[in-house]
């Protein structure tokens, strides 16, 4: 009984631990169970002499059990960490990867970020040249606007002038055109003898600023 007693603590604390299975819990209690049954039946036929022998064979009967499932669990146990340990294993090749992985991301990402940064670089580079582009162009720009402001002053001025001195010479060819049609419906009713007065009124005309030199002759002769 004591015996049977031992290994029930045993086997609830191996049951708290979860390292002995049920199968083997349920073996033992059958083999102490038959051993039990076994002793009491020597006991009520033979006489109580017998009672040490017994006992005896109770305790080498628990003890080889006690043996047996030392060495299970023994065997168990050197499974379980065999299991453990190749799972340890695995997991730390996990890790292994999942750093050499870390480091090639870490890696890829720095290499990034540097083309990145000259892109960054780059673009501000050419902003400036742009930039400085476009001031240039503005500022020619703003030069060629200048010139061709005062360009449009010239033009405004020539225009001016133009049309100060067409002014006059347009007021004497309209004129001119206005005696010349009056002048044609007088030659158009006319006979001969009016246009050589008119001939002779005309030449008188061209002639009289000759007169005053001829004057000037006579009064020479004279004297």
């Amino acid at each position: 009984m004591d015996a049977a007693k031992e290994l029930r603590l045993s086997d609830s604390g191996s049951e708290g631990a979860g390292l002995l299975p049920a199968a083997w819990r349920f073996e033992c209690i059958q083999a102490l169970r038959l051993d039990r049954s076994a002793n009491e039946g020597e006991a009520d036929s033979a006489p109580s002499s017998s009672t040490p022998t017994s006992a005896a064979a109770l305790e080498e009967c628990v003890c080889a059990h006690l043996g047996a499932l030392e060495a299970k669990l023994e065997a168990l146990l050197q499974h379980v960490s065999d299991e453990l340990a190749t799972e340890v294993g695995r997991e730390q090749n996990h890790l292994i990867l999942m750093q050499d992985q870390v480091d090639k991301m870490g890696q890829t990402l720095l290499r990034e970020l540097g083309d990145v940064g000259k892109r960054l670089q780059q673009e501000k580079t050419q902003r400036c040249f742009v930039q400085g582009s476009v001031r240039e162009c503005r500022e020619e720009l703003a030069s060629v606007h200048a010139v061709l402001a005062q360009q449009a002053a010239e033009l405004r001025g020539l225009r001016a002038r133009l049309a100060e001195m067409e002014a006059p010479w347009l007021w004497r060819l309209a004129r001119a055109i206005f005696r010349r049609s009056l002048q044609l419906p007088r030659v158009a009713c006319g006979g001969p003898d009016d246009s050589a007065t008119r001939r002779s009124s005309s030449d008188g005309e061209e002639r009289k600023p000759l007169q005053p030199a001829s004057g000037t002759q006579r009064s020479s002769g004279q004297v």
